[in-house]
């Protein structure tokens, strides 16, 4: 449950043998355990955190079709960080192939040369664009000739993805309340979104100094932002069309069971699942 603190300072003491304590700060925004939240909310320390609102421009465009081909599943792995040594291609590929039905192709975006696991088809990375910013060149022209599904590495899969594999929206971006805009670790388009491409390189340099100087949007994912409502063309929260289906794993949380319902399980930030043990990350993360 999306909940943001309105008091001084929270705190939040886990039972366990350390006595682990949190605090919460004014207009911090976080998706916590429905039992932890109602805590918060009954002690008037916080509030509901409201949906971000669907933009719709005055004259949206809706860009040609990708194509009719099968649905790809895509990935993107930059070596060199803190994914290498941890099989997060092929644990993210297993955890897909067990949830998705549908026939599907699973795609790796990466430079690495090793072999990335059974059943992904790698793609080779254009650019030196590093970390997250690898995850632009899903935008190449002509990469995919059909519907697209992007989940990010550190991605738990904990539940059936029909949903959101068959989802008809054009454009599926994943929201991250704690800021309002789009987080770039979950999405789905069947639409050609060469635009956000092209405007990563036009400029990159430039580009990636702007969108990392914490004035405004951040990363790839404010170049997303951007890039679509710079050419008008709407998305659709994910979370909006599949409510309870898409969480997020705060800190504080990691080592718990996802809610109820939950099929995808977001774990942008720290930890990531390979630093964390748990009977549910064993279960979901293999």
């Amino acid at each position: 449950m999306w909940i943001r603190f309105t008091a001084p300072m929270s705190r939040r003491v886990l039972p366990d043998s350390a006595r682990t304590a949190f605090f919460y700060f004014p207009g911090e925004v976080l998706d916590l355990p429905e039992a932890w939240a109602h805590e918060h909310l009954d002690a008037g320390e916080a509030e509901l955190a409201p949906n971000p609102e669907t933009i719709r421009p005055d004259d949206p465009w809706l860009p040609p079709s990708l194509g009719d081909a099968p649905l790809t599943v895509a990935c993107v792995y930059r070596t060199g960080g803190i994914y290498d040594g941890h099989d997060y291609v092929g644990r993210l590929a297993r955890a897909v192939a067990r949830h998705l039905s549908r026939p599907h192709r699973f795609v790796c975006l990466t430079d690495s040369q090793d072999d990335l696991g059974e059943g992904v088809e790698v793609v080779p990375l254009l650019h030196r664009w590093p970390g997250f910013w690898a995850k632009v060149e899903l935008f190449r022209p002509g990469l995919f000739d059909g519907p697209v599904l992007y989940l990010d590495l550190d991605t738990v899969i904990c539940g059936d993805l029909s949903e959101l594999a068959n989802a008809a929206d054009p454009v599926l971006m994943a929201w991250d309340l704690a800021r309002g805009w789009i987080n770039s670790s979950l999405m789905r388009w069947s639409v050609d979104l060469s635009c956000i491409h092209e405007a990563m390189l036009a400029e990159p340099e430039a580009m990636m100094r702007r969108l990392t100087d914490g004035k405004g949007m951040w990363g790839d994912q404010g170049l997303v932002q951007e890039a679509l409502l710079a050419r008008s063309i709407v998305w659709r929260w994910a979370q909006d069309l599949l409510p309870g289906q898409i969480g997020w794993h705060p800190y504080g949380t990691r080592d718990m069971p996802a809610p109820d319902g939950v099929r995808v399980s977001m774990f942008y930030g720290n930890p990531k699942p390979h630093e964390i043990s748990s009977d549910w990350l064993s279960e979901h993360w293999r």
